[in-house]
């Protein structure tokens, strides 16, 4: 399966989404709902064929036809639900990296875009800030409750995060991620990076996503 399926299938991507337009061609409505899908659908494959080419990357053939239609169905499901492009970029990233490493497998990608997906911006900040310290906030690192302080007081009275309770209610929701986890040491709470984040983080660049517009 060449580059041009990427054309030709999120071209194609409202005839198959399941949202009937052509049943109601004069509704003003069905016209601006087309006309966001078909934005949505742009953006996503410009990000996609972006990631792509930063891997150098102009076939899906190491896919199989089967599931590189089931990834790419996945992806623009993404978009059409109204994913962020932030989002789009940590999914394509993985799309990126498993092609790379000859390991794409529809399965596992759908496994990383139901995490990926529904992260809000601010969770994807806090990834970031954590990701520069990556190595200071394992459970078991020493450092881990003075590192945990050090993101807080960067991130508290920012726009995002006014408030220190604004930094504890974006890790806790981040909880259901299971990119984070949520401990006590020495009578104090802090967030560490899982096993499951050192994962992720092979594909995905979450200091660089926090930044996206």
């Amino acid at each position: 399966m060449a580059s041009e399926v990427l054309g030709a299938f999120l071209s194609d991507a409202l005839a198959i989404s399941g949202f009937p337009l052509s049943n109601a061609p004069g509704s003003v409505a069905a016209l601006a709902l087309q006309r966001v899908f078909q934005q949505r659908a742009e953006a996503a494959r410009e990000v996609l064929q972006d990631e792509l080419r930063r891997g150098d990357i102009t076939s899906l053939d190491a896919a199989g036809d089967d599931a590189a239609a089931a990834i790419l169905f996945r992806y623009l499901r993404a978009a059409q639900e109204g994913a962020a492009r932030r989002n789009l970029r940590l999914l394509a990233q993985v799309i990126r990296g498993q092609l790379s490493s000859g390991n794409l497998v529809a399965d596992e990608f759908l496994s990383y875009a139901d995490v990926l997906a529904p992260l809000r911006r601010e969770e994807i900040v806090l990834l970031g800030a954590m990701a520069q310290r990556r190595d200071e906030l394992r459970e078991a690192a020493p450092s881990a409750v003075q590192t945990w302080t050090m993101v807080e007081n960067e991130l508290f009275g920012t726009a995002m995060f006014p408030t220190r309770g604004h930094i504890k209610a974006a890790a806790r929701a981040l909880g259901r991620s299971g990119l984070v986890l949520l401990i006590t040491i020495w009578n104090s709470d802090l967030t560490v990076l899982s096993v499951l984040f050192d994962k992720f983080a092979e594909f995905c660049d979450f200091e660089a996503a926090s930044n996206e517009v």
